[in-house]
Parts: structure tokens; C-alpha cells; sequence
């Protein structure tokens, strides 16, 4: 198992303001016995529950994550994503190539340098997730949740941020 540099940071002034790495893939899973059936089935998303808060910022609105179904994310959700909160604005762009997700989110405070993550994402029972698990983003009719879990970061840790598709 390789290790991958997962994140970085910086702002404008192009200081770095942190770094991560982890392991590029989760541990296989064990082969079926002779009882088991294999499903050729795409793997349906997670459940929400039990895995990070329960609630969602949308801009200055705080809302229950269960009224955010989640849907599994797929090549289609590539594309551009915005969210406002209060007088910040954020950016996120997610890119696919091959099997490989990226992910560029700029943060925009008035009055303040802009903060800059990007990072690799890993494909995960229908989630992207950082391999340190620091930034998870999860499918939504509305658009995309993301959560970072980030020490010192601009974004709050403790809920998940809807961004609208752009």
C-alpha cells in the first residue's frame, strides 16, 4: 500500500497552511465463501446516520442532514459547486480521470486572502473521502455536502456545507 499526498493549502501568498498523506486504498475485502452471492451491482451509498454530524449549513441556514438523501456519486457529478456563507463565498471544483477524484476548494472572505485545498479523493461506497479522512463529500438532489475536518481550517468542522452545482 502507497502513501499519497492528499491535501494541501495555502493562500494567496502561497504559504502552505497544512499537508496531509495516508494510504492510496482501503484493505481488500475478503474473498466470498462458497454460501455468498457476488452482486455485480453498483454499491449503494452509505447511511448518513452515525457517520459525522447530523446537520448542514446552507448559507446562514442551519437544517438536519436527514433531509438530504444521499446519492451516489458517479462520473456526472464532476463539474463545478458554489456556497455562500454570510459574506464568504466558497468554490469547489471535483475532477475525475480515469479512477482518480481531485478536488480544488477556494474559500473567499471579505477583506481577507482567499484559501486554497486541493487534494486526491478516493471513491467510496458512493462518497469521495480523503485517505487521511479529513474531507468527505457526499451527493445530494440539491448538489454536493461536504465536510472537512480540518484543524485550522476556514471552513467549520463540526457541520456539512451544501454547494450547489454551478
Amino acid at each position: 500500500m502507497g502513501l499519497l499526498a492528499c491535501g494541501s493549502s495555502s493562500t494567496d501568498s502561497g504559504e502552505p497552511t497544512r499537508r496531509a498523506t495516508g494510504p492510496t486504498s482501503p484493505a481488500p475485502e475478503p474473498s466470498p465463501t462458497a454460501h455468498e452471492e457476488v452482486s455485480e451491482a453498483p454499491e449503494a451509498p452509505e447511511s448518513s446516520e452515525g457517520e459525522g454530524p447530523d446537520t448542514v449549513l446552507v448559507a446562514t441556514d442551519v437544517l438536519p442532514l436527514a433531509r438530504y438523501p444521499m446519492r451516489a456519486i458517479d462520473a456526472s457529478w464532476a463539474g463545478d459547486y458554489g456556497a455562500e456563507m454570510g459574506g464568504a463565498e466558497v468554490e469547489l471544483t471535483l475532477r475525475r480521470a480515469g479512477d482518480e477524484w481531485r478536488f480544488v476548494r477556494v474559500h473567499r472572505e471579505p477583506g481577507e486572502p482567499a484559501n486554497r485545498a486541493t487534494g486526491a479523493l478516493d471513491l467510496v461506497h458512493g462518497s469521495l473521502r480523503s485517505a487521511d479522512g479529513s474531507i468527505s463529500i457526499r451527493g445530494a438532489d440539491e448538489g454536493v455536502l461536504v465536510l472537512e475536518q480540518v484543524e485550522h481550517g476556514p471552513l467549520p468542522a463540526d457541520i456539512w456545507i451544501l454547494y450547489f452545482r454551478n
